[in-house]
């Protein structure tokens, strides 16, 4: 399946324009990858396409993730966590927090992901969530 960012926490990855997070299976037992597709704003204002190849593992525990990717020479791992959805798949609340660490860079961010980009339309979902943002201390 894919998703499309709605908002996310930190400014330096998740507001990029036109985020598409594309999930899915491998050939191999228990093999799964993730395809985030985005643009980036350059210096003169033209927005470029980029795209990313992460390797997930599933962790012990139900709804967490390793993620690994080489990015220009440089190996990040970051950990993910699904914090909540909704019971019809209509939005996700996930959690990152990785590393760099041959180049002494960490971070962190929360990502609201629905598969059209848009926040739901129903109250209740729209208060569903709010409420995940404040349980989980999100801004």
């Amino acid at each position: 399946p894919s998703w499309k960012v709605v908002m996310g926490m930190n400014p330096a990855y998740d507001a990029f324009p036109c985020q598409t997070q594309i999930f899915y299976r491998g050939k191999g037992r228990g093999v799964m990858w993730y395809d985030p597709i985005f643009q980036v704003p350059l210096d003169d204002g033209t927005l470029v396409w980029r795209r990313r190849h992460y390797r997930v593992a599933r962790r012990a525990a139900p709804g967490t993730f390793r993620f690994s990717v080489l990015d220009n020479g440089v190996t990040t791992t970051e950990h993910w966590q699904i914090l909540e959805a909704a019971p019809d798949l209509s939005w996700t609340l996930l959690f990152y927090q990785g590393a760099a660490s041959a180049v002494g860079q960490s971070y962190i961010g929360a990502l609201l992901l629905t598969p059209d980009g848009a926040i739901p339309a129903a109250a209740e979902q729209q208060q569903a969530i709010a409420d995940a943002f404040t349980k989980h201390d999100l801004r």
